[in-house]
């Protein structure tokens, strides 16, 4: 790992994932409908991403290889975009989570 995605984590941790993504994103406002948009936008486009890594090992691209830290970052852009449209619209993740988890019929994973 290296010593920024380190020092990030780092000061995630230590202020807690929400305080941190509210202090991460640039935008005047954290809750208003443009800023919404740019957070949703966002997801997208770091969601491309992640899968152009996948498709490129898939395809096994000559020249194109991109290191495991590298599809690491990418994911945790997709969480950070992910954790701030929940924030944004008011939503408990873990509370998201609960009727997935609670589950008793898991055949469609």
């Amino acid at each position: 790992m290296s010593a920024e995605i380190l020092k990030a984590f780092t000061e995630a941790a230590s202020i807690g994932y929400p305080a941190f993504v509210r202090a991460a994103w640039m935008q005047p406002t954290i809750d208003d409908q443009r800023s919404k948009t740019i957070a949703a936008l966002g997801l997208m486009g770091e969601a491309g991403e992640v899968c152009e890594i996948i498709k490129k090992r898939v395809r096994g691209d000559v020249g194109t290889h991109v290191s495991d830290e590298k599809l690491l970052l990418e994911l945790g852009d997709v969480w950070f975009y992910f954790n701030l449209m929940a924030m944004q619209w008011g939503f408990d993740l873990e509370l998201a989570a609960l009727p997935i988890i609670t589950q008793s019929d898991f055949a469609w994973w």
